[in-house]
């Protein structure tokens, strides 16, 4: 009997741009799975509709990402306690014909930080961001127990919010969650830039004078050198772009739906 071939696929608009495939494939193979996965780019307002469709036509799993992580969480029969607090969803499991919900971002962040000897305790961090991408990782950055998180975002109101959304979580840990006094020089250990200016162009997401060759940067875009990551250059500092988090997390994703953990290094040496 022939077996059958496990279908997956990653959501997003747009989605050319998307390694997920490679990443998968490649995972696949180290445990000598056959997979099909696709990329498939779908219009907001069909977004409901295709994944009822690819459920119903036997998807064993699907990646989300930009900018569907919350219509994700929103179409979930049920989540994990991760996508519950961060109301976010970019891994789709399809069991018992129910669509179950997990977030892997935050793990993968974690988790490639590691690899590159970042370790989170005790640590000043700043966070460049108060959108769905910092919503995603916040909780496992409170989780790793830094010292303090800053959050930065234009939009002031919206860090104010995700303050008040997370404090509660930040002082179990003992952290100081707050937001960035722009009149103020600290000096941060990790600088994560969480915003879409490496996506939508070269706007620095943060005063040029907060640049430090004594802080890391770590941008979660991937596939160019950003202003952010540039700025940092400039100074002399070290950077990291988020290939490694991209690949951390669909080896959580991949773990989800195979119950098997891939080797992630050799897989970034790969891309690298």
């Amino acid at each position: 009997m022939t077996k059958k071939l496990k279908k997956f696929a990653v959501i997003g608009h747009p989605i050319d741009h998307s390694k997920s495939p490679t990443i998968h494939k490649a995972f696949a193979s180290q445990f000598g799975f056959d997979i099909s996965y696709e990329k498939l780019d779908v219009h907001p307002v069909s977004f409901d509709e295709k994944i009822h469709e690819l459920k119903e036509d036997e998807f064993v799993g699907l990646n989300i990402t930009l900018p569907f992580k919350n219509k994700a969480f929103q179409i979930s029969d049920g989540v994990s306690e991760i996508s519950r607090l961060t109301q976010s969803v970019n891994t789709i499991s399809f069991k018992d014909n129910k669509i179950h919900g997990d977030s892997t971002d935050g793990q993968g962040l974690i988790e490639d930080l590691k690899l590159n000897e970042i370790n989170l305790k005790g640590m000043n961090i700043l966070l460049l961001g108060a959108g769905g991408a910092a919503q995603g990782v916040i909780f496992d950055l409170i989780k790793s127990q830094p010292n303090s998180i800053i959050l930065h975002n234009r939009t002031v109101d919206r860090a104010k919010k995700m303050i008040d959304d997370w404090s509660v979580h930040a002082n179990k840990e003992n952290i100081n969650l707050a937001l960035l006094d722009v009149e103020e020089i600290k000096q941060f250990d990790l600088i994560i830039n969480a915003t879409s200016a490496g996506i939508m162009g070269n706007d620095l997401p943060m005063p040029i004078h907060l640049f430090s060759s004594e802080t890391t940067y770590y941008d979660m875009t991937y596939g160019s050198e950003t202003a952010f990551l540039k700025g940092a250059l400039r100074v002399g500092a070290r950077t990291l772009d988020g290939i490694g988090m991209l690949i951390c997390q669909a080896a959580a994703s991949f773990k989800i739906w195979h119950q098997c953990e891939p080797d992630v290094k050799e897989v970034i040496r790969l891309f690298k």
